[in-house]
C-alpha cells in the first residue's frame, strides 16, 4: 500500500487537536478527509472508503464507540483498522474501546511519534492482509479456470465417452460380452459417482456456511446422537479399503462401544473424509492404522497413513478448493472434503488435529464429545 494511495478518516471535535493530526498526516503524504462529530464520520467514512479511521471517543451526534460499533456492522467497512482517542486513561474505557473491535487506542496527550507509530503499524497490518487474501484470491481463480473445469469434464467425459462406445457397438451390431457391459457400466457408475460427490459437497459446505453463526441451528445439531461411534468407524473404514482394493493395508483395531454428540450423517461424512484422504494420499502396500480410545469425555478416532504427509504450513491451510501439491500430483477433488470435515468437527465442539506419523505420512486425531445418554441407533435423535 503506497503512501499516496492511503486515505484516512479523522474524526475530532477539537479543531486544536483535529488541525493538529490532520497536519502531522498530510506531511506523510497521505490523504486526509476530516469530521467534527460522529453523524459526519460516519457519511464520510462510506463516501471515502478510508484505508484507516482516527476518532475521538466523545463525540457530539454520535461518540466514537458508537461510530466503531457502526462501522464494524457494515459489510464494507468492517476491516478498516480504527484507533480510539481519549483524554481518559482508565482501564475500562481501553477495554470497552477494544471489544467494539479498536486496533488501537492513543491517551491524550499523545505525541506526533507515538501517532505516527500506530498508524503505520496498522497500515502495514493491513498490507499484509490485503496481500494474503489476493493471494487466496489468485489461488480461487486458479481452481476455477483450472481445477473445476477439469473435474467437471473428467466425470462428464467417462459418462460420455463409454456410453457412446455402447451405442456404437449397438447400432454396429457388435457383440457385447458379460464382462465388457460389466465393465463399461462400472466405468459409467465411477464417473457419475465422482460427479455426484463434486456437487454433493458442493452444497454441503455452502449449507454448513449458512448456518455457521446460527446458533440456535447449531445447538440443535449438538443434540443429536450416534451410538455407537465405532460402527460408524468400521463401516466407513472397511468399505472405502474396498474401493481402493486395499483390504490386506487396512490394520483396524475399535475396542469402545460409546456414544458421540452428532448425527449419524455428519459423522460418517467426518470419518469418509478423513479416511478416504488417508488411501487417496498413501500408496497400495503401505498400512492405513485405525484405532479409537476415550480420553476424558471425548471420543477420539486415530487415522495413521504412511502416504507423503503433509507440512505444517499445509495443515495451518486446510480450506475448500485448496489442493496441496495438485500441480505435482494427479488427484481428484477440489479440496472440500476436509473443509467440510473441519467445519463439522469444530460446530460439535470437537477438535480435528493433524501431526506427523513416524516413518513419515500424517496422523489425523478426531476428537469427539460423548453424548450424555446412550443412544437406541445410528439415527437417534
Amino acid at each position: 500500500m503506497s503512501q499516496k494511495s492511503v486515505r484516512i478518516l479523522v474524526a475530532e471535535d477539537s479543531p486544536v487537536v483535529r488541525h493538529h493530526i490532520v497536519t502531522l498526516l498530510k506531511l506523510e503524504g497521505w490523504e486526509v478527509a476530516e469530521a467534527v462529530d460522529g453523524e459526519e464520520a460516519l457519511q464520510k467514512a462510506f463516501e471515502k472508503q478510508p484505508d484507516l479511521i482516527i476518532s475521538d471517543v466523545l463525540l457530539p451526534r454520535l461518540t466514537g464507540l458508537e461510530l466503531l460499533d457502526r462501522i464494524r456492522k457494515s459489510e464494507s467497512l468492517s476491516t478498516v483498522p480504527f484507533i480510539l482517542l481519549s483524554a481518559h486513561t482508565e482501564w475500562e474505557d481501553i477495554r470497552r474501546g477494544m471489544e467494539y473491535g479498536a486496533d488501537d487506542y492513543l491517551p491524550k496527550p499523545f505525541t506526533s511519534g507515538e501517532l505516527l507509530g500506530a498508524v503505520q503499524r496498522l497500515l502495514r497490518r493491513a498490507e499484509l492482509v490485503c496481500k494474503s487474501i489476493e493471494a487466496k484470491l489468485q489461488q480461487l481463480r486458479e481452481v476455477m479456470f483450472y481445477a473445476l473445469p477439469h473435474e467437471f469434464r473428467t466425470a462428464i467425459s467417462g459418462v460420455q465417452g463409454y456410453t457412446d462406445l455402447l451405442i456404437q457397438k449397438l447400432d454396429n451390431g457388435e457383440p457385447i460380452s458379460y464382462g465388457e457391459l460389466r465393465e463399461i457400466g462400472e466405468t459409467i457408475r465411477t464417473a457419475a459417482s465422482r460427479l455426484n460427490r463434486l456437487v454433493e459437497n458442493f452444497i454441503i459446505y455452502a449449507q454448513l456456511r449458512a448456518v455457521a453463526n446460527d446458533e440456535e441451528v447449531l445447538y440443535q445439531m449438538r443434540q443429536k446422537v450416534t451410538s455407537p461411534a465405532r460402527e460408524v468407524v468400521g463401516d466407513v473404514a472397511l468399505s472405502l479399503a474396498v474401493q481402493y482394493e486395499r483390504e490386506e493395508d487396512l490394520d483396524l483395531v475399535l475396542n469402545h462401544d460409546v456414544p458421540v454428540a452428532i448425527e449419524y450423517h455428519h459423522w460418517h461424512k467426518i470419518l469418509y473424509e478423513v479416511v478416504d484422504n488417508a488411501f487417496k494420499f498413501s500408496s497400495p502396500g503401505n498400512r492405513l492404522r485405525i484405532r479409537d480410545t476415550v480420553e476424558d469425555n471425548d471420543y477420539v478416532v486415530i487415522v495413521q497413513d504412511q502416504g507423503r504427509g503433509m507440512t505444517p504450513e499445509q495443515r495451518e491451510h486446510i480450506a475448500p478448493y485448496v489442493q496441496f501439491g495438485r500441480k505435482q500430483y494427479e488427484q481428484q477433488g477440489m479440496g472440500l472434503g476436509l473443509a467440510i470435515a473441519l467445519l463439522l468437527v469444530e460446530f460439535h465442539h470437537g477438535v480435528l488435529a493433524f501431526s506427523d506419523t513416524p516413518n513419515g505420512g500424517t496422523t489425523v486425531q478426531i476428537s469427539m464429545p460423548m453424548a450424555l445418554r446412550l443412544g437406541k441407533g445410528k439415527n437417534n435423535t
